[in-house]
């Protein structure tokens, strides 16, 4: 006779042990070692048999929704003590899982789902970077800072343009008529010439590597000026007219420092 026995019906109910035969199977005999698939869920092992109750007694007490007349299979493993203890432990595993999360002792395999009725347009595709990132834009960003600007009162007004002002101060300096400027005190910096007259730029030595840039928002032409040779890929060292942006940076050349200028230049 072989050990494994089927059995169509069998019930088994939460907080229990007992695997309860339903049919009528008195003859059959549990080999140390065996264990039981019930309904195809996982195995568990099983210790003994009760031929006159028609029972088996589970190693460990089964938690979660009763099993109600389903089939189940008995197999014998023998003496592997190594895959009993492993099917033992999944059992624990499984059923500290379930209670971590929340669910109360049960079968993790028997857990519901409901269906989402209204599922948002992201469940079957990747978000959009607007979903992602809402709807805020660098241009909504300055709408609103102006808009909040112009709730302010007054006072709160010209509090932030005087903080405005000093904050453009550091990296810029307005000159309005026609001047000569020292590029020493800019370095780093921007100047910005506002003057219909002509306007000079002295070019004194400098560390290596200073610099400062220049526009010229007047129509009159700036002029870089220097005790030294002013070095451009075609000799240029004036601004080519209104509105021309010019940069300059102190380089080595030949073994000494020079200025270089470029940008929108004329001779």
């Amino acid at each position: 006779m072989s050990a494994v026995r089927e059995f169509p019906s069998v019930t088994l109910t939460n907080n229990s042990n007992l695997v309860q035969i339903n049919t009528n199977h008195s003859n059959f005999s549990v080999v140390p070692g065996s264990v039981i698939f019930i309904a195809g869920d996982r195995p568990r092992v099983v210790t003994s048999g009760d031929t006159v109750n028609r029972t088996l007694t589970l190693a460990i007490p089964y938690t979660g929704n009763d099993i109600l007349e389903k089939s189940a299979t008995l197999i014998p493993l023998g003496q592997n003590d190594a895959l009993l203890a492993a099917i033992t432990s999944l059992t624990e595993a499984q059923n500290g899982l379930a209670e971590a999360y929340g669910d109360g002792p049960g079968n993790v395999s028997e857990i519901s789902f409901s269906v989402i009725t209204d599922p948002p347009a992201t469940a079957t595709r990747w978000p959009s970077f607007t979903e992602v990132t809402g709807d805020i834009t660098g241009l909504q960003a300055i709408i609103d800072l102006v808009a909040d600007y112009e709730a302010k009162d007054d006072a709160v007004r010209n509090d932030l343009n005087t903080r405005i002002d000093g904050i453009e101060s550091t990296f810029a300096t307005v000159y309005t008529g026609s001047t000569s400027i020292n590029a020493l005190d800019h370095l780093d910096k921007m100047i910005i010439t506002t003057s219909d007259a002509a306007v000079r730029v002295n070019l004194l030595d400098a560390p290596l590597d200073s610099e400062f840039s220049l526009v010229q928002e007047g129509q009159g032409i700036v002029t870089f000026q220097s005790p030294k040779t002013i070095l451009n890929r075609q000799g240029f060292y004036k601004t080519a007219g209104q509105f021309a942006n010019a940069y300059a940076r102190v380089i080595q050349h030949d073994g000494d420092t020079h200025w270089c200028v470029f940008g929108d230049l004329d001779n």
